[in-house]
């Protein structure tokens, strides 16, 4: 893969926050419960450094859009597995969710244009850096 389609091997898919919670040990993580479809692990457990940037009752019930296919980690302690898609502007002191269409559910699978790819297994995004050779193209 090469860095103009690794972000086409990103499972990128739309996701419900189902519940949402501030990290215990954290001033920046929020703890989510993301609904990302049956087809994608239905509801997984992620965590994001949000807490500068939304109020916790902001979350509930919204959708976005989640990397799927990272190889979870812990953050803070909490098992994260996956990515909240989000923006930011250069000074990163503001930071915006990436939308997902009005009508989209969770489970969607996101495809960028021209490039429909299926999307690479945990292990081989990991391996292959697919997500930091992405960056630069979102």
């Amino acid at each position: 893969d090469d860095d103009d389609t690794a972000a086409s091997r990103l499972a990128l898919v739309v996701g419900r926050i189902v519940e949402a919670w501030p990290h215990p040990e954290s001033d920046k993580l929020f703890c989510e419960k993301i609904d990302c479809g049956e087809a994608f692990g239905g509801v997984r457990s992620i965590a994001s450094g949000l807490q500068a940037f939304y109020k916790v009752e902001d979350l509930k019930d919204r959708l976005v859009l989640v990397i799927a296919n990272l190889k979870a980690k812990k953050l803070g302690g909490f098992p994260s597995q996956g990515m909240v898609l989000c923006a930011s502007n250069a000074a990163h002191d503001r930071v915006v969710f990436v939308d997902p269409p009005a009508d989209a559910r969770p489970g969607d699978r996101v495809a960028l244009e021209g490039l429909d790819n299926p999307p690479a297994s945990d292990a081989q995004t990991d391996k292959k850096k697919l997500f930091l050779k992405a960056q630069p193209h979102f």
